[in-house]
């Protein structure tokens, strides 16, 4: 068996681990003078969620990581977020040296600047794209509205507002293809129309409109919890 000796610190290949050429803690040694001393992390003013480039998600270690890893960019170095007190990032960093993985735990302090999400930028702007209008019997309609918006919160969108009718609510929506997916998903057949809103990069853009009649067109309206 060969027997490496460090350029640097002249300990072999019996007494440490070699990465390259290298001993690992000579390795490693360099490899700490390129912590960085700060990183960045955007999150939504409102829902706290950590910005991922134009994306944002819950904020957890694993998306903490990827908004590092966004920000900081270092080379062959993946950033895993260990801990974090609002502060201060413990982290472990983890370098591919020619193939080989170098690792080190290292606190890495984090500037929070705050921005605003397109979600959150829309619920507050009053931002809609679809419109149900739900008829029937008082019962149904409020089982309708209750499973809408359970079904657009788990898809990040939301119930904009709800207008009482004489005979049942007007229903307005973020996301006219969330409504699509709900209609689809429960065997709702609604009648379709269109409203011509406003210009979007120059093109026409529509508002949808759907016009649902429970005890009629949908008499067997049944909607899982």
């Amino acid at each position: 068996m060969v027997i490496l000796h460090c350029p640097t610190c002249n300990k072999t290949s019996e007494e440490l681990r070699f990465i390259g050429n290298f001993c690992e803690s000579c390795v490693l040694d360099k490899l700490k003078t390129r912590t960085p001393n700060r990183g960045i992390i955007y999150t939504c003013r409102f829902c706290n969620r950590v910005a991922l480039g134009n994306d944002y998600s819950d904020q957890t270690n694993k998306s903490l990581s990827r908004a590092l890893n966004i920000y900081l960019h270092i080379k062959n170095c993946n950033i895993k977020v260990r801990e974090f007190d609002g502060k201060v990032a413990h982290c472990e960093l983890i370098y591919d040296v020619d193939g080989d993985m170098a690792r080190f735990n290292c606190d890495i302090p984090i500037k929070v600047e705050h921005k605003t999400c397109m979600n959150c930028y829309r619920r507050s702007s009053g931002y809609f794209e679809a419109v149900i209008q739900a008829r029937g019997e008082a019962k149904k309609v409020d089982k309708l509205i209750s499973n809408m918006t359970k079904f657009a919160e788990r898809r990040d969108s939301f119930i904009t507002k709800i207008e009482p009718m004489g005979n049942g609510s007007d229903i307005y929506v973020s996301n006219k293809i969330v409504v699509n997916e709900f209609f689809a998903r429960f065997k709702l057949k609604p009648k379709r129309s269109y409203i011509l809103y406003g210009l979007v990069r120059g093109k026409e853009a529509y508002r949808n409109v759907y016009s649902l009649h429970l005890d009629t067109e949908n008499p067997r309206f049944r909607v899982a919890e």
